[in-house]
């Protein structure tokens, strides 16, 4: 949860992902 979470929660995407969509994570990207 603390994966997609933050991302698509709020704008805390720079905790986890600052270069990725606020949408998924960068797993298909990585």
């Amino acid at each position: 949860e603390r994966n997609r979470s933050p991302v698509l929660r709020s704008g805390r995407s720079t905790s986890h992902g600052a270069c990725l969509p606020v949408k998924r994570p960068a797993e298909p990207a990585s």
